[in-house]
């Protein structure tokens, strides 16, 4: 007689874990005299008198990420957990997910998260999820276990609205619908945390808005679209976010659609060109002095204090971007022109626009430049012509 505890059926209702890295065997004083079963994050609870039927939790909130460049949730999902021969099988369903800056992923319905452990790796499969009104995404992969736990997944995202997924002081100046690819890494138990990497493809209605160059724009060409931009579907962007700083390593972007009723500019000789074409690259840091840095565990603190080392650049933005317009729109004062754009041969005229500092403050001093300049221009033709 093993005097082991034999559990057919277990219900428990309501369940609240969070999953938090622990050192490995070799580090911790001695090791087991027998196998324990291996659990998230290398927790190592001995089950190994207790055998389990199936348990079935009714609410399970899982949380994880000790800082918060890595903190994420799932929440008010129900759950069933079997132990097969080895491994543990887990099935989520419903529930509200969130990692990082993505937010209030909520599982589709009739859709289920299947989740494995065995040979120290937590695999992920089947993760469907809704966002707002229109959007679909899906995730797979899996988590390396260990003290300093390794995740690769990836995730697709489809007719997201941006106002899901941007930050709200974003909000104002982009607009539309979206498709994402994402590849997910990094680790809990380091200070660059969760790092999301990717692309970003414009499907439907896409605005950039509210921009004080866009509104200069508006005037010079004259087209009055310009103040609200808009963005034809296939235009993209890639990115990458880590340790608080987005980095948007290439912008390609096609100004004109016909979802936003801009189809293009019809020049003399028939041939049609976007109304305008943006391409560039910038870096965006994030204020997070009032964000928590705090080290909660003491088998995490190495790695995160070497990464912590580094310094990264300034709050606020980075870098700088090309805008292109039909060569005819921009104006009939050729020595304006000729000063402020240069023109290509595909008969756009591109002006470079540097994009540093607060949200607030981009832009700002080169279109009063640019106003002021223009302003004077328009003075003078008024006078010659009365």
């Amino acid at each position: 007689m093993d005097n082991g505890w034999k559990l057919d059926e277990v219900e428990i209702g309501e369940a609240h874990l969070m999953l938090k890295a622990g050192p490995s065997l070799e580090a911790s004083e001695g090791r087991p005299d027998r196998r324990r079963s291996s659990s998230w994050f290398s927790a190592t609870p001995d089950f190994s008198k207790t055998r389990f039927g199936e348990i079935s939790i009714h609410e399970a909130n899982f949380n994880w990420g000790p800082i918060w460049t890595s903190k994420g949730e799932l929440t008010q999902s129900s759950a069933t957990i079997k132990r097969t021969l080895g491994d543990w099988k887990l099935v989520l369903t419903g529930g509200v997910f969130s990692q990082n800056w993505l937010n209030n992923l909520k599982m589709a319905p009739g859709a289920s998260l299947n989740v494995s452990i065995d040979d120290n790796k937590l695999h992920i499969t089947d993760g469907a999820f809704t966002l707002g009104n229109a959007g679909r995404v899906n995730i797979s992969g899996f988590v390396q276990l260990g003290e300093i736990p390794e995740y690769n997944f990836q995730v697709s995202m489809k007719t997201i609205d941006l106002v899901d997924i941007i930050p709200e002081e974003f909000q104002p100046h982009l607009g539309g619908l979206a498709d994402l690819e994402l590849q997910v890494t990094g680790s809990p138990n380091r200070s660059d945390g969760i790092v999301f990497e990717g692309e970003m493809v414009m499907v439907e209605g896409g605005r950039l808005r509210e921009m004080p160059i866009l509104t200069t724009l508006s005037v010079i060409t004259p087209r009055s679209e310009m103040r609200s931009m808009p963005i034809r579907s296939g235009s993209r962007l890639k990115f990458k976010t880590r340790q608080g700083v987005l980095t948007v390593s290439s912008i390609t972007i096609q100004g004109g659609g016909a979802a936003v009723g801009v189809t293009g500019f019809k020049r003399d000789d028939g041939e049609v060109l976007n109304y305008a074409r943006m391409l560039g690259n910038f870096s965006y840091q994030m204020d997070t002095t009032k964000l928590d840095k705090s080290l909660t565990l003491d088998s995490i603190k190495k790695p995160l204090e070497e990464d912590l080392e580094e310094e990264g650049p300034e709050v606020g933005f980075r870098g700088s971007v090309r805008i292109g317009m039909p060569w005819e729109l921009l104006g009939k004062e050729e020595s304006y022109r000729a000063k402020h754009f240069t023109q290509d041969n595909a008969g756009y005229g591109w002006i470079a626009i540097p994009i540093k500092g607060s949200l607030d403050e981009i832009t700002v001093d080169q279109a009063k430049a640019l106003d002021v300049e223009w302003g004077e221009l328009a003075k003078k033709a008024r006078t010659s012509f009365d």
